[in-house]
């Protein structure tokens, strides 16, 4: 086993950089224990950049994320960039790929692990973040595999009091009440995004807050928010409308709108975050 770095007492608050190096066979299994992941708690200001998880399994009860466990206290105001997951991760609440839960800020990080609860009573599992508390998760995407109970999604199980914008979901997404694409139950604000991957819920799909330019692959998601009329559905391929253009702009995501790759939003190809090769 793997021994958490920070604990809710003693958090990790320093500056971590990864460089782009991968972690290999990443192992974690204790199903009674919270706050699991390469770190277990971190506070303050810290960073975590730049770290790859190719492979492993994490398994854990609460808070657990393939990097991060939680770094959800008040005045915790921490950034995840550039980071990304391939390791199965388990556990009952707030599980993710990256991070199980937040306050703070996550930025271009991606998961392609399996990503899940050890049941289907499970809550708040995402593939790239578990949830996001007064902060702000961009430029991020998921094609793994997420399985939870209420408030599961492909990228972000719930985001409060903060914003999500351009990341999409090509994973497919089995879940409870509040399921989504790319979010699941959210009071913060979803913009630029969206999902192609199929998503199985309850009573409703997708979330709740304010929603602007944001669509999805027509029979993936059958519940829940359905944009203005279809405007947000698209068949095969999509366009944003000149409407949205401000915020599907391109560039090199160092302002508003310019997270996207120049060129992939012309109807024939599906688009890509700036960052991504």
């Amino acid at each position: 086993d793997w021994e958490a770095i920070g604990t809710e007492t003693a958090p990790f608050t320093g500056n971590f950089d990864g460089d782009g190096k991968k972690i290999d066979r990443l192992y974690i299994n204790d199903d009674t224990r919270e706050n699991l992941g390469i770190f277990g708690y971190a506070g303050g200001s810290f960073s975590l950049s730049n770290v790859r998880i190719a492979s492993g399994s994490v398994t854990g009860k609460h808070n657990v994320g393939g990097l991060l466990g939680t770094a959800e206290k008040t005045g915790t105001s921490g950034t995840i960039i550039g980071c990304s997951n391939n390791a199965t991760v388990t556990g009952i609440s707030f599980i993710s790929g990256v991070v199980g839960r937040i306050r703070g800020e996550v930025i271009n990080c991606y998961n392609t692990g399996t990503v899940g609860t050890a049941g289907i009573s499970g809550s708040y599992v995402g593939g790239v973040a578990g949830q996001v508390m007064n902060g702000k998760i961009a430029a991020c995407y998921n094609t793994g595999k997420v399985t939870g109970g209420t408030a599961t999604a492909g990228v972000a199980s719930s985001v409060v009091s903060g914003e999500m914008i351009a990341c999409y979901n090509s994973g497919e997404v089995t879940g409870g009440n509040t399921a989504g694409g790319v979010v699941g139950g959210t009071r913060g604000n979803i913009t630029a995004c969206y999902n192609t991957g199929k998503v199985t819920g309850g009573r409703s799909v997708a979330g709740f807050g304010t929603i602007v330019a944001c669509y999805w692959l027509d029979g993936t998601q059958t519940l829940g928010w359905d944009g203005s009329g279809d405007t947000g559905k698209f068949e095969t391929y999509f366009t944003p409308s000149t409407s949205d253009s401000a915020e599907w702009g391109t560039g090199l995501g160092t302002a508003s709108g310019t997270y996207w790759k120049a060129g992939t939003t012309n109807g024939n190809s599906l688009p890509k975050l700036w960052w991504e090769k």
